[in-house]
């Protein structure tokens, strides 16, 4: 929680560990001066706002007095709640209160309190985890709230509460994700990738659960159309021990070449607390590579990703639609993959969402007009060639070579 804790605090919310939910609602109905709750997440983990409710009209309830969220029309599970211990503070009161189950849906988050409808059942995002470590798995069932600001937050909290109560979870094991979200009348967005670091003051579970929230935050959040989550569902395989290698230096057989010719790139890769391995490639220059100095890089999934931040910011910034948004996202490459590229300095595009490589002079000046900036980013160096290789392991780094093309 403590992790999460500075988004709540933000918003003038102290998030603390309550003391329960209980299965039914309780036996004396809402009415004014009685504790209510308004849940951002219900399932194995409860997130809940605990108030009083001001009045009760019918099926309307008037409670809180002030915003919870502010975040208007909102749709969240209303709840009763039973106070177990108010905790009075001059600079933030609290209390230890047990949740029910829904006993109707808050419709209203606004400046003088919040409105809630009894009976009303919230429409809410199912979310599941599994996680697997050994022959046993063990799963996780949440339903979050809808919005914008508050959905990605509150999946990244739960998704990292499925792995810290797991009691095979260590900070020192490889967590392997496989990851879909369901978009009605989407194709399914899928995730998977391996995370693993020798060092404990990086969480795994704190990276693993935020690259899913901040997917699902750049999907939800999109400028093109408002999309309909079905669902989201993570599997989890503990993996231990940590599966981390350093690449630690990078060599070619030749660095003198024509057009045609076939060399052998070799990094090594210094595992943690391993032996090291070496990794190869063979490699064919392009018959229509003309003379000049190219580059070889070689690096792992993030490091390259991160080389192509600019690129891939730009690529997203340009797209023409949401199917360009997802296309861009399904580019981005797993932290278990080694790849080898192959550059030279040549204009170079990026049209809309599309990157085009190594363009004659005539169209490089063409693109360079004022009239189509907003829609290119010229650069001056060029992929010839990109291959890669899957390892089980995570590749931290990158390295680069020169040669040279007669």
């Amino acid at each position: 929680l403590r992790f999460y804790a500075p988004v709540f605090q933000a918003q003038g919310l102290e998030p603390v560990a309550g003391g329960g939910v209980a299965d039914d609602a309780g036996t004396d109905p809402l009415a004014p001066g009685s504790p209510v709750g308004a849940a951002l997440a219900i399932g194995d983990l409860n997130i809940t706002g605990i108030g009083t409710v001001t009045l009760v009209d019918g099926r309307t309830v008037y409670a809180f007095g002030h915003p919870f969220l502010s975040a208007g029309a909102i749709e969240t599970p209303m709840t009763e709640a039973q106070v177990l211990a108010t905790f009075p503070s001059i600079s933030a009161s609290f209390k230890l209160a047990n949740a029910t189950a829904p006993v109707g849906a808050i419709v209203r988050d606004g400046l003088t309190g919040i409105i809630g409808e009894q009976g009303r059942v919230a429409s809410l995002i199912p979310v599941t985890a599994r996680i697997t470590s050994g022959t046993a798995t063990r799963t996780f069932h949440y339903d979050i709230v809808r919005h914008r600001s508050w959905s990605p937050v509150l999946l990244a909290l739960t998704l990292a509460n499925s792995l810290t109560r797991t009691t095979e979870f260590d900070p020192s094991v490889t967590l392997k994700l496989a990851a879909r979200i369901d978009v009605k009348g989407k194709p399914e967005v899928r995730l998977e990738d391996l995370y693993s670091s020798p060092n404990p003051a990086q969480p795994l579970h704190l990276a693993l659960a935020n690259e899913i929230a901040g997917l699902f935050n750049l999907l939800y959040n999109n400028p093109f159309e408002a999309i309909d989550v079905a669902s989201v569902e993570a599997d989890v395989q503990v993996l231990p021990p940590a599966r981390v290698a350093r690449l630690a230096s990078l060599r070619a057989s030749d660095t003198d070449l024509r057009p045609g010719d076939t060399f052998t790139v070799t990094a090594v890769l210094a595992s943690f607390r391993g032996e090291e391995r070496s990794v190869s490639w063979k490699v064919t220059v392009p018959e229509d590579m003309p003379p000049g100095e190219a580059q070889i890089i070689v690096a792992g999934g993030s490091a390259l990703d991160g080389l192509d931040r600019r690129v891939l910011e730009r690529r997203l910034a340009q797209a023409g639609g949401l199917k360009d948004m997802m296309r861009v996202v399904g580019d981005l490459r797993p932290s278990d993959g080694l790849y080898l590229r192959m550059v030279r300095r040549a204009p170079s595009a990026i049209v809309r969402s599309d990157l085009l490589p190594d363009l004659p002079l005539s169209i490089f000046s063409v693109l360079n007009n004022p009239r189509l900036s907003a829609d290119t980013t010229l650069m001056i160096e060029a992929p010839i060639l990109e291959l890669s290789k899957s390892l089980d392991v995570v590749v931290v780094g990158g390295r680069r070579i020169s040669i040279k093309v007669k």
